[in-house]
């Protein structure tokens, strides 16, 4: 794939992440024009952690994800009980194992993730199904990138190195929120997709991120509105 043509894929990439949030920004906006004027914000904090299962954007044929664990804390802002932003910082896990051009690969990619979800929930009582999307900074924190010759059985490790300090990318999801008084409980399934290559210029893949992962997390509301 030529330089233009990562541009071009790149461009719609983020043209699609673009239009996924923008269409529950609007949806978003309309829920809100039936809602209490008076409504008032929420703001709780909380942690959460889950599975992961990752792959890398190549022939998934070739490849077996690997597993792995996500754990981190949220907040949620909640501008009213249909629309809610929610920031987290997040340790991740990412990788594959598979057999990439005659060769057997390893890769473990660890990150400090941080998404901004636009959350839109629909209130049914005390439960809350939402969807959200929303853009995520990757910040490598360890990493490792093994290769062996299938036919001499030499294997190559290249240290965290290999893979790129940074990676950017979407998340999109569903989940259900539980109210139940000063706290709520929250479980959710998403797909991570980073926009940028995993390695470095020399040690070329040619790949970009994938991640499945389900969590889930308790929120402590704060402040004088305790009301989810």
């Amino acid at each position: 794939m030529n330089k233009m043509e990562k541009v071009v894929q790149r461009r719609g990439l983020l043209s699609n992440l673009k239009g996924v949030v923008k269409s529950l920004v609007f949806s978003g906006l309309v829920f809100l024009g039936l809602q209490n004027a008076n409504a008032q914000v929420t703001f709780s904090l909380g942690p959460k952690g889950g599975a992961t299962f990752s792959h890398l954007s190549k022939d998934k044929s070739n490849q077996n994800s690997r597993n792995g664990f996500v754990a981190g804390g949220f907040a949620n802002i909640g501008l009213a009980r249909v629309i809610a932003i929610q920031p987290e910082v997040l340790y991740n896990q990412m990788g594959t194992k598979g057999e990439f051009g005659g060769t057997n690969t390893k890769l473990k990619n660890n990150y400090i993730q941080v998404p901004v979800l636009l959350k839109l929930r629909l209130p049914l009582g005390a439960v809350y199904p939402n969807i959200f999307a929303g853009p995520s900074w990757g910040f490598r924190n360890k990493a490792s990138y093994t290769v062996t010759n299938n036919e001499t059985g030499e294997s190559i490790e290249y240290g965290t190195t290999a893979v790129k300090k940074h990676d950017f990318g979407g998340v999109v999801g569903a989940g259900i929120d539980i109210n139940a008084g000063p706290v709520f409980f929250t479980v959710d399934g998403r797909y991570g997709f980073g926009f940028d290559e995993v390695n470095n210029d020399i040690y070329r893949l040619n790949a970009k991120n994938r991640q499945w992962a389900v969590s889930a997390g308790v929120g402590f509301l704060l402040g004088q509105n305790k009301k989810y």
